[in-house]
């Protein structure tokens, strides 16, 4: 995932691009453990490194204030984040 445009500001979109390790394509992943929701994880996925079914956010590499959000089910971009928006909450199915 790439941020387009290679700024960490509100309404950037996100596009699949190949993988360039610029700095656009760098993301803090957080998981959020105080969602009130009673999840059983199954681990950690040793090929993703992600928990699974653990709720994360992913934030742009720039600024903790700014995370991917699905918009409309189809585009996906930059947005303030929001504590507990299902459109900014992601997690690894296994």
């Amino acid at each position: 995932m790439t941020i387009d445009g290679n700024k960490c500001q509100e309404g950037q979109p996100i596009v699949a691009w190949k993988k360039h390790n610029g700095k656009n394509q760098r993301w803090i992943v957080r998981y959020d453990e105080n969602n009130g929701k009673d999840i059983q994880t199954k681990g950690k996925d040793n090929y993703f490194g992600f928990v699974i079914n653990q709720p994360f956010y992913a934030f742009c590499k720039d600024s903790s204030k700014m995370a991917i959000d699905v918009i409309g089910g189809r585009n996906v971009a930059l947005r303030k984040f929001e504590r507990n928006k299902e459109s900014q909450q992601f997690q690894l199915d296994a």
